[in-house]
């Protein structure tokens, strides 16, 4: 497969109709190079093929800005006007709206088939007030294909799970060596490994159901409840580990993050001497332990009662009540009531030989009476309070009140000496900032780099806690899905089938056991051509001393090993030899899965040295693939590098773009000179 012709049109930075002919198949000519400065076009190139194979529902393909962040459908076909520009070229849009028609953007393919035919795919997005459509059309010979057919044909020809393969990123490849079984299911797809395990599935699928057909009643509910109960426990599990990847990679955002604002401090830094250094650094120190032991001192010196001491007012307008209500009753009637108050039933059941309960009911009847005959004075909020409730109160209320200023000035006073402390504190640290960074302007720069470096520590301290609450949750799903799988494996075995159809079921999960077994036999056929491919694709683009060897397990996870058999960690790596090392791994899936597809690379040599670049040029490149499409900059690129790939290039296009979003293709075009 070749494209013959690429067309962009009103799409990301291209404006208007921006056309892109390709050469017919010219022997060994098989780069056609895209130049491009920074901000040109390329990327935007790239981004509008992708969206032309899988469109945009795919939450992938609208992810966008640092950190990634996944924008609604219609925001990202019509942009924000902040950080998002929009699918539909900004230029193009002011002119639509200008003249009164409507916005639209499209993206169209061409290419010949091994046989003979002809396919074109084309994709559009039309903007609308509050909404946006997305058509695709596509070509087959003389038949016209539209709609959701034309989709589903498109994802025939190019399954989405290929497409980042095929058209990428050179700087991004290198998340391919660092992944832990992340792409199982693509490379299962790319290497024609997963037709088999379908159709394991789905013979199992049709099994399940001759063996439920003959279950009884009750059985079948118990079955049923259990079969939901494991489908949501695996929903559980899947929505665990997709949090936990999303703060994984969030944490790794953070990293970088960080790691440039570490960076960014050390380059304001001007450097202290030791001596001011330490002699503020003891400073601080002594001021916080001043500070440790004023409110060690003040929290053991405040009394239970200090909520009611810091309201002396209220303090003081309860003692008055208090006093009002000691005063206004008669003293010593209350205080015979309340002595024969517990008495009376007692009294009442021996002399008139009353049940106890009748006598209590009795009693209280009688004390209500008696003190309504008693004297009373004024209201107030203790009116109803008891005398010698009332004297208790009073005398605690008169305590509080004698000793509340004395206690508010020692507080206040040990207050006012904390407060001095941390201003102290305040200015120490304000000085050690100021010698560590010189000028006023550059202090001001500083504290905001500290202030956005905390900030990523808290944020990476609470992604943490909730990474773990992550993996609780899926240990937890884990083992439901053990302790219900088991359940399921004695519901099944606890109901004898019909003859007819537990031969059925037996002979169906043969044949499944069966291409379970094939399946497993090609993963690993395939999975040792896959590492001797890798291996032998890892020596052509790079000698390195770290790394002798690749290896590749079941999950398609890459592992590192040096000449003495050790295991190398990641880690160790440098990001151009992952690069190197990913590249190896998508030329080794290119060859074993034998597909003709052509390949689209951005930022094509990346954090890659020069004698590895020179490397890729003359080996890489043009063995890839029958038709390899390399969008660099003059940098990536230059007349040197130029030479050593000049009789492999078919064609040359350069992208101008004079305004950011008004680019255009001269074809012939280049940056470098002969």
């Amino acid at each position: 497969m070749r494209f013959t012709k690429i067309e962009l049109e009103n799409i990301f930075a291209y404006e208007g109709l921006v056309p892109f002919d390709f050469p017919e198949e010219n022997g060994d000519r098989n780069i056609v190079l895209i130049w491009g400065r920074n901000g040109m076009g390329k990327t935007s190139f790239l981004r509008a093929i992708k969206l032309l194979f899988v469109g945009i529902r795919p939450e992938k393909s609208r992810t966008v800005g640092f950190p990634p962040t996944v924008l609604p459908e219609r925001q990202f076909v019509a942009g924000d006007g902040a950080r998002w520009s929009g699918l539909i070229n900004r230029q193009a849009a002011r002119r639509a709206a200008r003249d009164g028609t409507t916005p639209t953007a499209r993206v169209m393919a061409s290419w010949t088939t091994e046989n003979g035919q002809s396919i074109t795919v084309e994709r559009r997005w039309i903007l609308k007030p509050g909404s946006f459509d997305e058509n695709a059309v596509i070509y087959v010979g003389g038949e016209r294909l539209t709609g959701d057919v034309a989709k589903d044909r498109i994802g025939d020809l190019m399954p989405s799970e290929f497409v980042d393969f095929f058209f990428f990123d050179g700087e991004d490849i290198k998340e391919l060596a660092e992944s832990e079984a992340r792409h199982q299911a693509e490379f299962d797809r790319l290497l024609r490994i997963t037709f088999i395990t379908e159709l394991a599935t789905e013979l199992k699928v049709i099994g399940s159901e001759r063996r439920r057909r003959d279950m009884g009643e009750k059985l079948l509910h118990d079955y049923t409840i259990v079969e939901a109960d494991l489908v949501k426990a695996k929903g559980d599990s899947k929505s665990a580990q997709q949090s936990i990847a999303g703060i994984e990679e969030a944490l790794a955002l953070d990293a970088v993050q960080l790691q440039r604002l570490n960076v960014r401090r050390e380059n304001l830094s001007t450097g202290a001497s030791e001596a001011q250094r330490a002699e503020l650094e003891a400073r601080r120190k002594q001021i916080g332990e001043d500070i440790q032991e004023i409110t060690s001192r003040i929290a053991s010196k405040v009394p239970p009662t200090a909520p009611v001491v810091a309201n002396l007012a209220l303090v003081r307008a309860a003692l008055a009540a208090t006093q009002q209500r000691v005063q206004s009753f008669s003293a010593a009637e209350e205080r015979f009531l309340a002595r024969i108050a517990g008495r009376m039933p007692s009294w009442l059941a021996e002399e008139a030989a009353l049940g106890t309960q009748v006598a209590e009911n009795l009693a209280e009847r009688l004390l209500d009476r008696m003190r309504g005959e008693l004297p009373r004075g004024a209201g107030g909020p203790f009116a109803s309070l008891d005398p010698l409730r009332a004297e208790r109160l009073q005398a605690m209320l008169a305590r509080w009140a004698a000793a509340g200023n004395d206690i508010h000035r020692a507080q206040a006073s040990e207050l006012e000496a904390l407060r001095r402390l941390q201003r102290e504190l305040q200015t120490a640290e304000e000085a050690l900032m100021q010698i560590e960074v010189g000028s006023q302007a550059n202090l001001e720069q500083y504290k905001g780099v500290v202030r956005a470096i905390a900030e990523i520590e808290d944020q990476q301290s609470e992604r943490a806690v909730r990474k773990g609450q992550q993996l609780e949750k899926r240990k937890d799903a884990e083992a439901r899905i053990a302790a219900l799988q088991a359940k399921l494996s004695v519901l099944s075995e606890s109901q004898e089938a019909a003859a007819r159809e537990r031969d059925e079921a037996k002979f169906i999960s043969k044949v499944e056991f069966a291409l379970n077994e094939l399946g497993e036999a090609l993963r690993r056929s395939i999975r040792v051509r896959l590492e001797e491919r890798l291996n032998a694709r890892f020596r052509e683009l790079v000698m390195h001393p770290l790394v002798d060897r690749l290896t590749i397990d079941d999950v398609y996870t890459m592992t590192y090993f040096d000449a003495q058999g050790r295991e190398v960690g990641r880690s160790s790596l440098s990001s151009g030899l992952k690069q190197l090392a990913a590249t190896a791994l998508l030329w080794s899936l290119k060859d074993v899965s034998e597909l003709d597809m052509p390949v689209i690379i951005d930022t094509p040599l990346g954090r890659i040295d020069r004698e590895n670049q020179d490397n890729m040029l003359h080996t890489y490149y043009p063995r890839l693939a029958r038709q390899v499409i390399i969008l660099p900059t003059n940098s990536e690129i230059d007349r040197r590098r130029f030479d050593l790939i000049r009789d492999r290039v078919a064609e040359q296009f350069k992208i101008v773009n004079d305004s950011g979003d008004s680019a255009r293709a001269e074809r012939g075009g280049t940056l470098v000179q002969a």
